[in-house]
Parts: structure tokens; C-alpha cells; sequence
């Protein structure tokens, strides 16, 4: 039994960081930041739904369908987010906070680039290739990348990217559009950070779950750092 993409123990896991994201959004800003913020995880779930769908034939005559993922996943993509969650309700500079929520966007952002790239680019024919050694590598092999997978990323990046709007709006700031697009770049960021991650996986040095938390993590220091500037 699945939800969406994650299995019973994932479920339970993402239903309380879930919580706890929400209620620290709640506490330390109002409800509707703490709901931006719960909707940007449900989006990511859900758009990690469809691209893991999305040729699911191709990809299990391949063996690179992965369906169902569980509190490993979980933790590796929200523990960021998480963290910074209980952060806002700790401080009490408001600028710092809003700059900080712009940051948990990002690093949803991130998450949500890698798995678009790496979800969507292996329905392509081309091998990628190593993003530091640039030898051609097989499908599904952790820090290979293509043109195709980085076009994809930006895309997912993006589409979470679109809350940092009504976040501009509920924190009446002028910048909405840039932030947009450069909470979407940082997104992008993380998913290279991610991509350069795996390579060192590929060599014995951490593991897909670290590789994504390393993922959200860069994507939140960029999207902290962009804020500040546009802010």
C-alpha cells in the first residue's frame, strides 16, 4: 500500500513533519503562511507522482521504476525544511523569518528539480554523462546529467518556485517576480549540488539519501541568499 509514492512508514513520516511544518508556519508568521508552506510539500508529492508515472513502462523494462519510497526518502528530501521550520518559531527578527520561508520554498524547489530530472530525462535515448569526469555513464547512474534532465529540473524547480508569488504578496513585496525566479534558480542549484553529490556516491561517499538532503540543503542556502538580494 502506497500514498502517492510513499509507503507506510513514509506516509507516517511526511504526515508529521508535515504537521510540524504547517504549525511553526502557523506560529511563527499566520495560517496561511503555514498552509503555503504545507502546499508546497503536497505539491512536490504530487509531482512526484506524476513524473514517476509518467513512461513507467519504459523505465521497468529498464529496471529504473522506483514507485514506492520510504522514511530513508522522507527524511533525506524534508529534513531541511523541517529544521528551518522549527527555526522561525525560535527567532524573533521578522525580516530573518520571511527571508528564512524563502529559503524552506527553495529547498522544496531543489527536491523537486532533481526529481524531475531524474524521473523524466531516462525516457530519453542519449547516455548521460558524469557532470565532473564528462564520460558517458548508464542510465540512472547517480551524478550523470543531460541537457534534456536540467531543462526538466528547471521546470519542476520553477513550478515551486510559482509560491514564493503569494508569499511576495502576503509579505506586500514589490519583488515578486524576481523572487520567483531566483527561489526557481536556486532550486536549479541544489539540483546540480545534487548531481555532483552522486558522483561521490558512485565512488563509496554517502548514498542517494544524503546526495538529496545535500540537494534541499544548497537549495536553501541559495534561496536564503537570493531573498536577502531581492528582498
Amino acid at each position: 500500500m502506497t500514498f502517492f509514492t510513499l509507503d507506510k512508514k513514509g506516509t507516517a513520516a511526511a504526515l508529521l513533519m508535515g504537521f510540524v511544518i504547517f504549525l511553526c508556519g502557523y506560529l511563527a508568521f499566520s495560517i496561511s503562511i503555514g498552509l503555503i508552506l504545507l502546499l508546497s510539500l503536497f505539491e512536490f508529492l504530487v509531482l512526484s507522482y506524476i513524473v514517476t508515472e509518467i513512461g513507467s513502462y519504459k523505465k521497468k523494462k529498464a529496471k529504473l521504476y522506483q514507485k514506492s519510497r520510504g522514511l530513508a526518502n522522507v527524511i533525506g528530501n524534508g529534513l531541511t525544511v523541517f529544521l528551518l521550520s522549527i527555526i522561525l518559531v525560535l527567532l524573533s527578527n521578522s525580516s530573518l523569518k520571511e527571508l528564512i520561508v524563502f529559503s524552506m520554498i527553495a529547498s522544496v524547489a531543489g527536491i523537486t528539480s532533481d526529481k524531475f530530472s531524474s524521473e523524466l530525462a531516462v525516457l530519453y535515448t542519449s547516455n548521460p554523462i558524469d557532470i565532473l569526469t564528462f564520460k558517458r555513464v548508464e542510465k540512472g547512474t547517480s551524478g550523470g546529467v543531460t541537457a534534456v534532465g536540467f531543462f526538466f529540473g528547471y521546470i519542476g524547480s520553477f513550478i515551486i518556485g510559482l509560491d514564493a508569488y503569494a508569499l511576495s504578496l502576503i509579505f506586500h513585496l514589490n519583488s515578486a517576480y524576481l523572487l520567483v525566479l531566483l527561489i526557481s534558480l536556486a532550486g536549479f542549484i541544489g539540483n546540480i549540488a545534487d548531481s555532483i553529490a552522486g558522483h561521490f556516491e558512485e565512488r563509496g561517499y554517502g548514498n542517494k539519501f544524503t546526495s538529496n538532503f545535500i540537494c534541499s540543503l544548497i537549495s536553501a542556502i541559495f534561496g536564503y541568499i537570493f531573498a536577502l538580494i531581492a528582498i
